[in-house]
């Protein structure tokens, strides 16, 4: 079986691009199928769209970033596994990973984003840094770029969540969000920034 996909093109097949895409792509029809990735001779990883879940030996810690060559297929669903894992975990990872930093295909250029709807925290890996852009998202509209300014967060970091959190399926997108001001650093706007970190820390618990 194969699933049409509306962002593969200009994507290097047997790539985690290629993959990310084809997920992205699957979740936005809930297609009932299931994607199989073949890295190896014993490394095969199921992606069930239709019960939001996946299984592969592999843990996502070790996820293999630089891994390419490897076949990708589309078939219909079946209950591979009783105990299958949900799917953020391994989407947070694609997203995070498929595209060295540079804009996921099916984000459109000039677009704002927000969060819609706050990711379950203890279902992937993240970095304080993650969290505080993740917070930021919460509050406001930004660009990745923007983003990346008012974290202090390297540019391609920031977009890279973007990515993964647009795959998620966690983001409202907006092409009239106005741009945020943010105060150049600073002595006369060390309060300012710090009671920025404050109210997010204080958003986290942390």
């Amino acid at each position: 079986m194969t699933l049409d996909s509306q962002h593969t093109a200009g994507i290097r097949p047997g790539t985690w691009a290629e993959v990310a895409a084809k997920v992205y792509d699957a979740l936005q029809t809930e297609a009932a199928v299931v994607i199989t990735v073949v890295l190896g001779q014993r490394d095969m990883l199921q992606i069930d769209i239709a019960r939001y879940s996946f299984e592969w030996s592999t843990p996502l810690d070790q996820f293999p970033r630089e891994a390419s060559g490897f076949t990708v297929a589309t078939n219909p669903a079946a209950d591979f596994s009783a105990t299958p894992k949900n799917l953020d975990g391994l989407l947070w990872t694609l997203g995070n990973n498929a595209f060295g930093g540079t804009p996921a295909p099916w984000l459109a250029d000039g677009n704002r984003v927000r969060l819609s709807r706050w990711p379950n925290m203890p279902r992937h890996m993240h970095t304080m840094q993650q969290m505080y852009m993740i917070a930021a998202l919460g509050n406001s509209y930004f660009t990745a770029g923007e983003l990346a300014a008012a974290a202090k967060a390297p540019e391609p970091s920031a977009q890279d969540l973007v990515n993964a959190l647009s795959l998620m399926q966690l983001l409202k997108f907006s092409a009239e969000a106005p741009a945020i001001v943010i105060a150049p650093s600073g002595p006369q706007h060390r309060q300012p920034t710090q009671s920025l970190f404050a109210r997010l820390r204080a958003r986290l618990g942390r």
